[in-house]
């Protein structure tokens, strides 16, 4: 750090000793206060030190004389040159006994949280007397901390950008003069805000100290140790940010004096492992703990803890205690070390911890996780003998805390970067040891994910450089998400509160202030507040301590129901301003609640029961009946008006404390302003008959996603291997990208077989399956709850883009999942293999998410949808032109998400329905369908029907979404329930499943590469269409299937085969492609006719499917679906087009293929007729009655769906003549 015995700091002490001291530090000190200047805060802290030590004059200094201080005089010295980015924001809080307290957090290694910890053991039982009355003195300077921020109006998590090493520019608008008093204090001022001065003095700079600031250092300085300057009757704060660093500083010399030193390190040392083990370690709920190797010949100054969080990998947590007497005599930020020998059996016994966990069977690997301790200081272990079997990460344990606490699951992310940096390591790229895992890791966050980034080569001779300011974006985001301060309760008291809805999708609630109790929930109440300017507003639950079937629900109904509270207490208060400060409650009491039977039938609501409301004590009771949830089995929202009815009436109660002669006219118009859209529904108790979906709800799990750095971690070193040569920077021929494309894929898919070849293949297949499941409850939950996402979230959230953006991460992770799921049944090993772990399981559907991304780009180069070049970079990734995508996929896919959210939503009634009755087959579908179903599979629908119906049953036995049986128990199942013969149960068995290959990518007799290549549709090796994964074809062989996989599958084959969408060479007998054929031109001539009548019902005269030849054209140019006329002379030719739905981005360019206008597609052959016909008019006369100008013909491509051709630019046609009916303006 800075000498203040610099030479280069003597001409500025010459020139200070002319001011006057006071006017000087408070005008100096204010800076502190400015958060633009954050970055510079050494250069101001080192300004303060030189005034105070040198100021003697009567000069008061200009806001230009201090420019010409900060930016001529130290600009150019080393203090500017050692100013770093801010790490952290501005301005953090501490939570004390009295109440929430700002803290300036400077430039100081985690203040905050070593502050916290000195206030959370200092007010903790285990403290002597002694001890307990430092607090007092700490509390009466952090009060003088938050009056600081609080007159600049700096709220707590305050940040703004800053810039070292550059210009301080000093604004007018700082008001030197009027800043320098924020932090100065009279006597009187301190009396106003009840400070007493005594309980200051410790941190009051006396003479004796003030003379040894000349001889030290920033970091260490007496000043900062006392950063309050006492001058006549005034009080100057002359380092707000020393505030923290004063205090621990205060009590390290107490604790010397006192002989204290050793009883509080232990405090400490329990403190930190309590913390590190309820925050940290508990955050890992699904490892296996298991106890850490003993130590007979020392005792280590660690705490630690060995967990299994995969099959395959361990995590060993070290919490490195610090002692606390070099922090007191070299300074907080001093390097610690230990003694040689105590170095040395440490790393001995964390290698002999990864040398028993590495030698158990498998191919174990782990991390271990270094977190430093103490009141401060630096890790000054070298780890020379470190066996580097697997990874060792050092951090602070303050950041570790942040980590395991930030809901964007920073802590799982971190390991997984522990793991990359490591690989990259071991391709000889350099990370130099100056630079810190945490700043490394929020650089790796920043850069998308990507550990070497696009200009660097993963190779030796590689060094990735970041500098420390990328922590500070993370940790602010963090900080102001979870926002965990104190609120007073009705009883006094004051509670820990963090944030909810903070890992909601949609950004508005992330702001609101909303909070959940910390302290409520350890004690397993529900309670939550809504702060406003008025102060709290309580929510509890209160539940019957014995299970009465709601218990499990209650979370759901109290997060639902705080979010209604909150805009109620918002809606109340601002219609009426004069409202009672303090905090409030409200309580509703759900302990006669009762939940109804799954599949009991949903009761009309007509009678209400009143509830009884109760008030003592500011606080509101509200007793909710027995059949309260009767009132949720509706389609309207009746129960959310129930409950929202009864907590404004308890609201408007609490605040005028009237019980008689109550305004329920008040109380009904608050009501109508917070539910009267009917779509407002934070309950929905849904009646469900299908047992496939009871069994999805019941094992419903948190869906796992593509993992973003996995996707991103598997573009690294891309291109190696599949270029012409190593030297080529750009490709920029169609054919060489295509090439290259190819060749990427195919080593994609050599990567994933490489994997696969190694894992179980019923573990691979179980866990995948579960994936799949989770991703298709997921989907239909956003759909059952459409209507109310749109009303409750729709006005403050663009909706759409969230339901486009979850859906397309949901397709993504889908699609992936299947792809693996088709290769694993063939490529894993039946036995022997690894179990698959969390870790690959993100891996595989990263790299099979990829190989479809490079799979669609190929599709787009071929096509012509994308244009050449393709750019590669240093660590192997490319990137490749984007307009399509942007222009035409995502538009299409958001467009298609928001119709399909919407058409979820208007059919939210129909959920409420009793149980459908159940049909034969031969009632739902026509008898040519039955009879070409038989023919193709060997089996009729009906006895298919119930095959499946078994299976169902199967699942509902085993409890299980995901179900590993034999085939030897389906076929038993299928002939002892069903009645099967031995035929008619290898039929069902022989159509419905996927069974082991030797190679994935080896087709059976009969098939193409096109019926396995994932990113083509309408194949015949599809899961999607067999989705009964069989091991072989012995009974005692291994069946997997899923139960939604299963029905969808089910399901989508017959919507398929119902509505035309197969190709006729998907199906094998003529009956059926014979079926195909018909049902394709029947649907396709009953939407001409529909196309038609919709038209005459507007207006129009019309005929459908003329041939060409009749107006005189020749036989190649075909029929015009509908011709359509107005008496005017307006004349449209319409093409009518009845395609499937385009999901995938592969589909999508095949549709666009298709329509592009070229020669020989499908558009080109609408405008080649449109053509002719607009050359020859004339020809049409007959036809119509009437002559024909061409300035009047008109065309229109109308489909059955939503196209994304609609989004292509330079089509023969306008953009907005093509899609469905109601688009194209006819």
């Amino acid at each position: 750090m800075i000498n203040l015995d610099n030479p280069e700091l003597k001409q500025l002490a010459k020139v200070l000793q002319k001011y006057n001291l006071r006017h000087t530090v408070s005008r100096l000190a204010s800076l502190l206060t400015v958060p633009s200047f954050h970055a510079n805060n050494l250069r101001v802290e080192t300004l303060v030190h030189i005034a105070v030590i040198h100021c003697r004059g009567n000069n008061r200094p200009s806001l230009k004389v201090i420019d010409r201080w900060l930016n001529d005089f130290l600009g150019n010295t080393s203090v500017n040159y050692a100013e770093d980015p801010a790490e952290d924001v501005f301005i953090t809080n501490v939570r004390t006994p009295e109440g929430n307290r700002r803290l300036f957090e400077g430039i100081w290694q985690s203040s905050c949280y070593f502050t916290q910890t000195v206030i959370d053991i200092l007010c903790s039982r285990q403290v002597t007397p002694e001890l307990r009355r430092l607090l007092a003195p700490i509390l009466t300077l952090l009060k003088l901390s938050d009056i600081v921020a609080d007159r600049v109006g700096l709220h707590r998590w305050h940040s703004e950008p800053s810039s070292p090493k550059g210009v301080c520019e000093l604004s007018p608008a700082i008001r030197i003069v009027d800043r320098g008093k924020s932090v100065s204090f009279t006597s009187d001022e301190l009396s106003t805000y009840q400070i007493n001065l005594a309980l200051l003095d410790p941190f009051i700079l006396k003479t004796s100290s003030k003379n040894l600031l000349c001889t030290e250092t920033l970091g260490h300085t007496s000043l900062e140790r006392y950063p309050i300057l006492q001058l006549g009757n005034k009080l100057i704060l002359a380092l707000p940010n020393a505030v923290g660093p004063a205090i621990r500083r205060f009590l390290l010399d107490r604790l010397q004096l006192m002989g204290g030193l050793p009883t509080f390190a232990q405090l400490l040392d329990s403190y930190q492992s309590d913390q590190v083990e309820s925050e940290g370690i508990s955050r890992f709920g699904n490892a296996d703990s298991a106890e850490s190797l003993s130590t007979d010949d020392t005792d280590l100054p660690i705490y630690d803890w060995l967990l299994k969080v995969d099959v395959n990998r361990y995590l060993h947590v070290v919490l490195l205690t610090y002692p606390l007497e070099p922090l007191h005599n070299e300074g907080l930020d001093s390097s610690i070390g230990y003694r040689k020998k105590t170095e040395k059996t440490l790393c001995a016994y964390l290698n002999r911890t990864v040398n028993q966990c590495m030698d158990s069977p498998g191919k174990i690997d782990g991390t271990t996780l270094l977190l430093t301790g103490g009141l401060g200081g630096n890790c000054g272990l070298s780890f020379q003998n470190w066996s580097n079997r697997w990874s060792l990460s050092v951090i602070h344990i303050s950041d570790f805390l942040m980590l395991v606490n930030d809901p964007d699951q920073s802590i799982a992310r971190f390991l997984k970067f522990i793991k990359q940096k490591r690989w990259a390591e071991d391709q000889g790229v350099k990370f130099p040891p100056i630079i810190g895992d945490y700043t490394l890791f929020c650089f790796w966050l920043r850069s998308g994910f990507q550990i070497v980034h696009t200009e660097l080569s993963v190779s030796p001779g590689s060094v990735l450089l970041a500098d420390v300011g990328y922590p500070l974006n993370v940790r602010t985001k963090c900080r102001r998400t979870l926002d965990l301060h104190l609120i007073q309760t009705t009883n006094g008291g004051l509670v820990d509160v963090k944030r909810l809805d903070v890992d909601t999708y949609f950004h508005s609630l992330t702001a609101r202030p909303i909070y959940g109790s910390i302290n409520h929930a350890q004690a397993g109440v529900l309670a939550g507040a809504i702060e406003t300017r008025r102060g709290p507003s309580w929510f509890s639950l209160r539940l019957r301590q014995k299970e009465n079937g709601f218990r499990n629900h209650a979370f759901q109904f109290w997060n639902g129901f705080i979010d209604l509270f909150y805009r109620v207490v918002v809606e109340h208060e601002s219609q009426n301003s004069n409202l009672q400060s303090g905090p409030i409650e409200v309580c509703l009491d759900l302990t006669d609640v009762v939940m109804p039977e799954v599949d009991a039938e949903a009761q009309p609501a007509t009678e209400f029961v009143e509830s009884r409301i109760s008030v003592q004590n500011r606080t509101a009771v509200i007793k909710l009946p027995a059949v309260l949830l009767k009132y949720f089995q509706q389609p309207e929202n009746i129960g959310e008006k129930y409950v929202v009815k009864h907590i404004a009436k308890a609201l408007i109660r609490l605040h005028t404390r009237v019980v008689t002669d109550f305004d329920e006219i008040s109380v009904e118009q608050l009501t109508d302003r917070i539910v009267n859209d009917a779509g407002i529904r934070v309950i929905h108790v849904l009646t469900s008959y299908d047992r496939v979906e009871q069994l999805l709800q019941k094992h419903n799990k948190k869906p796992v996603m593509l993992a973003p750095e996995d996707f991103a971690f598997a573009k690294l070193k891309l291109s190696e291997g599949c270029l012409p040569s190593d030297d080529v920077s750009n490709l920029d021929s169609r054919s060489a990208c295509n090439s290259f494309l190819n060749k990427v894929v195919a080593k994609i898919w050599s990567q994933i077989r490489s994997r696969l070849k190694t894992l179980d293949r019923a573990s691979v297949l179980r866990n995948l399956l579960y994936v799949h499941e989770n991703i298709l409850h997921d989907r239909n939950r956003w759909r059952r709850t459409a209507n109310a996402v749109q009303a409750l979230y729709g006005p403050d959230d663009d909706v759409h883009d969230t339901v486009h953006e979850r859906e397309g991460m949901r397709s993504i992770t889908d699609l992936a999942t299947r792809t693996i799921l088709e290769m694993a049944i063939c490529e894993c090993p039946e036995s022997g293999g690894d179990l698959l772990s969390k870790e690959q399981l993100d891996e595989l559907i990263a790299k099979a998410a990829l190989m479809h991304e490079v799979a669609a780009h190929s599709d787009g180069i071929k096509n012509k949808l994308i244009n050449p070049p393709i750019e590669l970079h240093q660590n192997g990734s490319y990137s490749i032109e984007h307009e399509f995508i942007n222009t035409v996929i995502e538009p299409f896919l958001k467009a298609y998400a928001t119709d399909d959210f919407g058409e979820a939503a208007s059919k939210y009634h129909t959920q409420y329905q009793n149980r459908p009755s159940v049909k034969p087959v031969e009632e739902l579908y026509p008898e040519d369908f039955i009879e070409a179903f038989e023919t193709e599979f060997d089996i009729p629908l009906q006895d298919t029907v119930e095959g499946f119906a078994e299976i169902f049953e199967l699942a509902k036995d085993y409890n299980q979404i995901v179900v590993k049986t034999t085939l030897g128990e389906i076929r038993n199942r299928l002939t002892s329930n069903r009645g099967f013969s031995e035929t008619k149960t290898n039929a069902f068995i022989s159509a419905f499943s996927l069974f082991h290959r030797p190679k994935w990518d080896s087709t059976l007799p009969g098939m193409t590469n096109r019926d396995i290549q994932p990113w083509r549709y309408s194949r015949r090796m599809s899961m999607v269409f067999k989705p009964i994964l069989v091991f072989g074809k012995q009974d005692t062989d291994v069946v997997i299937f899923g139960v939604g996989t299963l029905q969808l599958g089910f399901h989508y084959l017959l919507y398929c085969i119902e509505e035309g969408y197969l190709p006729q060479e998907f199906f094998s007998s003529d009956t059926m492609r014979s079926f195909i054929g018909g049902i394709t031109d029947r649907k396709g001539h009953d939407f001409t006719v529909t196309v038609a009548e919709h038209l005459s019902t507007n207006g129009w005269q019309t005929r459908t499917e003329i041939p060409m030849t009749q107006i005189g054209a020749s036989s190649d140019f075909g029929d015009i679906d509908v011709l359509a006329w107005k008496p005017n002379g307006a004349i449209l030719i319409i093409e009518c087009k009845r395609l499937r739905l385009a999901r995938t981005v592969a589909e999508i360019s095949e549709i666009c293929r298709r329509f592009r206008g070229e020669a020989k597609d499908e558009l080109f052959k609408h405008m080649r007729r449109v053509n002719w016909i607009e050359t020859n008019p004339s020809r049409l006369n007959t036809i119509i009655g009437m002559p024909v100008k061409p300035n009047q013909i008109d065309q229109r491509l109308i489909t059955n769906i939503p196209v994304p051709m609609r989004f292509l630019s330079n089509l023969p046609i306008p953009n907005d003549k093509i899609g469905p009916l109601n688009d194209v303006g006819v």
